[in-house]
């Protein structure tokens, strides 16, 4: 399939969208789930490859955790940065505006490296998932999130009928389902030999919240 660049200006026109779309019901079990089998991340160093407006880092990360968020948008930062500063840090929060392929970060430099929403819409995710890769720590681990084979813009339909959804909490699951059939949609086993391709290991997969989401552990080895 032949996969289209991110058109970085659509994301800084909709970061309300995005925003409220980090805090829906949905989204918020699936990152719920992602920070509880991720373990404590007390006095870690948590990068945020796609960051959006920080909410995951913010939900996930307690008073000694040193964040990082980086995001294509400039517009996805300066909202990040805006809803940090209620949030006392030991370690001041850092959010930058930056390429996922280009990683401005030293090599093992962080212990956790997350990235959600954001692998199946890149055109060559090796790219950002091998810059992932070098600025991990040794043992250090990989956590992704992705919109499974399952979802599509029908059975988020059907979903949001089985859940109650209304109004926005309805439109980003649809809008989630509707780009998702567009773009690399991965089983477990393509996620598999793409993750080995850029080295890490070992590898477990979870589908989650009615199979709508695909959530990813990978570690590199040391």
């Amino acid at each position: 399939m032949a996969m289209r660049k991110i058109k970085v200006e659509e994301f800084d026109r909709r970061v309300d969208f995005f925003d409220q779309m980090a805090q829906s019901s949905w989204l918020s079990k699936l990152h719920d789930e992602l920070i509880q089998k991720t373990g404590s991340w007390a006095t870690k160093y948590v990068l945020d490859v796609g960051c959006g407006t920080g909410r995951l880092l913010l939900k996930g990360a307690d008073s000694s955790t040193a964040i990082t968020g980086i995001d294509l948008s400039k517009e996805m930062v300066k909202r990040a940065k805006e809803n940090v500063r209620t949030t006392p840090f030991q370690k001041v929060p850092i959010f930058l505006e930056g390429d996922a392929e280009k990683l401005p970060f030293q090599e093992n430099q962080f212990d956790i490296v997350l990235s959600t929403c954001v692998v199946f819409l890149l055109p060559e995710p090796s790219k950002a998932l091998k810059e992932m890769y070098r600025v991990l720590k040794y043992g250090g681990s990989l956590v992704l999130l992705n919109p499974s084979k399952h979802l599509t813009e029908k059975y988020a339909e059907e979903l949001s009928k089985q859940w109650g959804l209304e109004g926005m909490e309805k439109e980003t699951l649809l809008q989630w389902g509707r780009i998702s059939e567009k773009r690399h949609q991965y089983t477990e086993e393509t996620m598999n030999q793409l993750l080995i391709e850029c080295h890490f290991t070992p590898i477990e997969h979870t589908f989650s919240l009615e199979q709508i989401a695909l959530l990813t552990f990978a570690t590199k080895k040391s």
